[in-house]
């Protein structure tokens, strides 16, 4: 379950990583707004994905011994 939940989670940051450059370029977000944007969204996705990354291991280690 925690799993799926943090996979959902790093899906999520990173279309937050896509799609502030996209409403920059087209001139809807300031330069500032979009670098805390994609910073925010950089930390949520490097916790996640190293949450379910490891999670995935520690099962994959059980099931072959």
């Amino acid at each position: 379950m925690l799993r799926k939940i943090a996979q959902w989670i790093s899906w999520l940051s990173l279309v937050a990583l896509v799609a502030p450059s996209i409403i920059f370029l087209a001139g809807k977000m300031e330069l500032d707004r979009m670098k805390t944007v994609m910073l925010i969204a950089t930390i949520v996705w490097f916790v996640s994905a190293s949450l379910w990354m490891w999670n995935s291991e520690d099962e994959t280690q059980e099931g072959s011994a």
